[in-house]
Parts: C-alpha cells; structure tokens; sequence
C-alpha cells in the first residue's frame, strides 16, 4: 500500500491548473485502491452530484483505462468509445471526453487525475 501525498492541496492546484489548460469545467483526483475509485480532490463546474469521499467501482469509471494502460488515457467520444460507452461516468454523469492521467505516490499507482 502506498501512502498518501504528502501535501493533498497540491493536487487541488494541478486540478484548477488542468482546468486552466485544457479549457473543461470538470477534473477530479482520485484514490484507486482495491477495485474503488475514490474522490480525494474534485473541481466540478457542471454540477455532476460528484463530491470529495465519493467512491465508485473502479469498473464504472474512465479511470480504469489508464489501470490498464499504465499510462496516460484520452477518449474524445465516450460514447461512441467500447472501453467506456455506457459506464456510469458516461451514462450517468453525462461525461463525453476524458483525459487522465496516472498519480503516482513512492513509484507505485496513487489514483488518477483527469478533465
């Protein structure tokens, strides 16, 4: 098990910063850890319902690709993509693009970021 960041705001700021960059309303940090994806940072301008201590199935989300991949993940067209169309993400939070990348934590995977 990895321990946790040694300075969580820093994480609030790469959110407003990915914000910033990539031009979206919404970014989220997470945890993953044994199949749940929990929420430990989140700027939501678009009113997903989504709140910081949220946890889904790791399954359910966007974030599951880039488990899969090791690596950073994009996916312009949710639901039109096979890896995720229809997922909760998707289907009920009505997230269309995503673009995350991996949060490592002492060499091992933390969770993710994404937009």
């Amino acid at each position: 098990m990895h321990r946790e960041p040694e300075n969580p705001d820093l994480l609030h700021d790469a959110l407003d910063l990915l914000n910033v960059a990539l031009g979206t309303p919404f970014a989220v940090a997470s945890r993953i850890e044994d199949g749940r994806f929990t929420v430990v940072a989140l700027n939501d301008r678009i009113d997903t319902a989504m709140n910081v201590g949220d946890e889904f199935a790791t399954a359910e989300t966007f974030c599951r690709t880039i488990s899969a991949s090791g690596g950073p993940v994009s996916i312009p067209h949710a639901s039109s993509d096979e890896r995720v169309a229809g997922i909760y993400a998707n289907a009920e939070l009505g997230l269309e693009a995503y673009l995350g990348l991996p949060i490592t934590v002492d060499g091992g995977q933390y969770g993710t970021s994404a937009g």
